[in-house]
């Protein structure tokens, strides 16, 4: 495995052994001896609108942008849920005249929880994903002669690059791991015999924390992780990470069993880089249940914790789908509001290379 770069370096990466999912997630719910049932709120029709954020707000550099809604009638205590019947949305951009419909309306680019929709933290409102100035109306449906425009800049959006305009990628041959236009500032060829060192540290156990409901890493995992030269040694140039049937209960729930041992390699607080590419060769194996990957997860959680502060997914093959991989990163809120986009690649050819394992694609 070998990571470029051509400037500064901070995410960090983490190698998983054999994943197993089980197959269907639990929640628990609770039944109370109490109901409290709230009021209905009168449905009203749309008068004014006064704006509470705008009318004209920026988008940042990943093209979020959003309002608060505004103030309906007059009347701070009108919710939005009283005259969200009556409230119809719009939209266009600079090279657009006509206003498009977005309600329930696909074909016109814009998709609900997608590129725009509410959220309902403090008094709520409307965000949008954007990449270029765009122009919003709300409107009354009862009467359309009441609106509200806001604009959203798009100055700070950082464009998007063109597939057309993407170089070929090259890469090293071999022992000889020069790429030119690319300074290696880190690698691992597992030459040695030992993982623990310089480049990666295990992360152990079945919990994400002392929470029993936290089993399986949060992922519903049927393998807990160890350190056991067992799960994870390097021989012959290769590490290689390796599932056991190795029943195991823990403190934390000790009527839970995870059926399977394995290994998780990360590189948090050890290596960490901003920028830059990382070319690494795996075999990975098939089979219904088993999810090995390697992804990236940030060194500090600047932003909270996932996936506020972001995860990129490099590669994660699903045992039961041969000769395909996916890529995905996720972002957005705090779990359970983060958002995630990526893509399956099939592989349609294989072919071996000099001392290692390539896809062709």
């Amino acid at each position: 495995m070998n990571f470029f770069k051509k400037r500064k370096a901070a995410s960090a990466c983490i190698l998983s052994g054999s994943l197993l999912l089980a197959g269907t997630q639990y929640y628990s719910s609770c039944v109370t001896d109490f109901v409290y049932a709230e009021a209905e709120a009168e449905t009203l029709t749309v008068k004014s609108m006064t704006p509470t954020q705008g009318p004209v707000v920026e988008a940042n550099e990943t093209g979020g942008s959003g309002f608060t809604f505004p103030v309906f009638n007059g009347d701070e205590s009108v919710k939005y849920e009283q005259v969200a019947a009556d409230i119809r949305l719009f939209a266009k951009t600079e090279k657009q005249t006509d206003w498009v419909s977005i309600d329930n309306n696909a074909d016109s680019g814009w998709i609900y929880d997608q590129n725009f929709g509410h959220f309902w933290d403090g008094p709520g409102g409307f965000w949008f994903h954007v990449k270029e100035k765009t122009f919003v109306r709300l409107q009354s449906a009862s009467d359309p002669s009441v609106y509200l425009d806001y604009t959203i800049n798009a100055d700070k959006v950082a464009p998007r690059p063109d597939p057309a305009e993407r170089e070929k990628l090259v890469f090293a041959d071999g022992d000889d791991l020069k790429i030119d236009g690319w300074d290696l500032v880190w690698n691992d060829e597992f030459s040695g015999t030992e993982i623990e060192g310089q480049n990666w540290r295990h992360q152990t156990g079945y919990f994400l924390n002392e929470d029993p409901g936290t089993w399986g890493w949060g992922n519903a995992e049927l393998e807990y992780y160890t350190e056991s030269p067992e799960n994870s040694y390097v021989s012959d140039g290769k590490l290689t990470l390796k599932l056991l049937a190795e029943p195991k209960s823990f403190p934390e729930d000790p009527n839970r069993t995870a059926p399977y041992s394995s290994a998780k390699l990360v590189s948090k607080d050890v290596f960490a880089f901003r920028y830059g590419r990382i070319d690494f060769c795996a075999k990975v194996p098939s089979g219904t249940g088993i999810w090995p990957a390697l992804w990236l997860l940030p060194q500090d959680e600047s932003y909270g914790t996932w996936a506020a502060s972001g995860e990129i997914d490099v590669m994660e093959a699903k045992g039961r789908l041969n000769n395909t991989i996916y890529g995905t990163i996720h972002y957005g809120g705090q779990w359970p509001a983060n958002r995630y986009s990526g893509r399956r690649i099939p592989y349609l050819q294989c072919r071996m290379g000099k001392g290692t394992d390539k896809l062709v694609r």
